[in-house]
């Protein structure tokens, strides 16, 4: 029997500290190609032309965008489909990549994965009712075919009742806001700190050019300093004709005894 028991328990094939050091290593791996693939997907958004080749446009050129090809497609389907409401698609991305690779963990992602496709409906309604400028090349509008599709049908909804588009946009920016923070998994204070971070970096320029404007005061400032004076070391000797203090402190004095 104790043979058999023996046989059975197998020796690990890595020590404990080493599972768990390459368990935490692959979870931040994760992480990071997460976060990349938003950030280049942010990129794709950004770079977006309509002379791009996609899969409804057809042209012998090379994709001027910053992703290439599939960034092309890829941001081509995003604009036509959502609007501008896409780049929640590349917010929340970001956050579950940065509570994964900082082992904060995704709580509940069920719930997460829920909540995003109701804020981009909810966020591309908004972005329909909003004017257009005239650089946006898509018929769309900033909302995509979606937010047209949802602002027709509660206008539609709404009207008998004095609804009108303003309204629809009101309620599309609200449920967007309130179905973007659980979407993203970001708790009260990580929203804190991401404002106050973002507040400091949209501030660092403002800074900078502070500096460089004192720093080049003070160097005008010290090139008109006259500069034939020359500088006196301290000195421990009184001066001749420093006035003598009597209240000063005296040493007592030993006295010598015996002759």
């Amino acid at each position: 029997m104790a043979s058999r028991t023996t046989a059975a328990v197998r020796p690990a094939l890595l020590p404990p500290a080493a599972v768990a050091f390459m368990r935490r290593r692959f979870v931040e791996f994760s992480g990071g190609v997460l976060g990349i693939a938003a950030v280049l997907f942010g990129l794709a958004l950004a770079s977006y032309g309509a002379g791009d080749p996609s899969l409804n446009t057809a042209t012998g050129q090379a994709a001027a965008n910053l992703v290439g090809y599939a960034g092309a497609i890829a941001a081509d389907l995003a604009l036509q489909s959502v609007g501008l409401a896409a780049v929640a698609l590349v917010i929340a991305p970001l956050a579950w990549a940065w509570r994964i690779a900082s082992h904060h963990g995704l709580s509940r992602p069920w719930l997460r994965l829920a909540m995003l496709p109701l804020c981009l409906v909810a966020l591309a309604a908004g972005c329909a009712t909003l004017p257009h400028p005239d650089g946006w090349t898509l018929v769309s509008g900033l909302g995509g075919v979606a937010g047209v599709v949802i602002v027709d049908a509660m206008v539609a909804l709404i009207a008998p009742v004095g609804g009108s588009g303003i309204h629809v946009a009101i309620l599309g920016f609200t449920l967007a806001t309130l179905t973007l923070a659980p979407a993203t998994g970001l708790s009260l204070a990580e929203w804190r700190g991401l404002g106050a971070n973002t507040w400091r970096l949209t501030m660092l320029p403002l800074r900078l050019a502070a500096g460089a404007v004192i720093r080049r005061r003070d160097c005008d400032s010290d090139v008109l300093l006259p500069t034939n004076r020359e500088r006196q070391e301290p000195s421990l000797r009184r001066r001749r004709d420093a006035p003598v203090d009597n209240n000063e402190r005296r040493e007592p004095a030993l006295k010598r005894d015996g002759p």
